[in-house]
């Protein structure tokens, strides 16, 4: 539904940051500036 495009946007985001952060083995919180579209 269109009210929960926000949330899904945001799991995606903090998937992608998760996974940067995983693949070069920093915390989460040092990855900055992660665009998803």
């Amino acid at each position: 539904p269109k009210e929960n495009f926000t949330a899904m946007t945001r799991l995606d985001q903090n998937r992608a940051q998760s996974q940067l952060a995983a693949k070069i083995g920093v915390p989460v919180k040092d990855v900055k500036n992660v665009i998803i579209w």
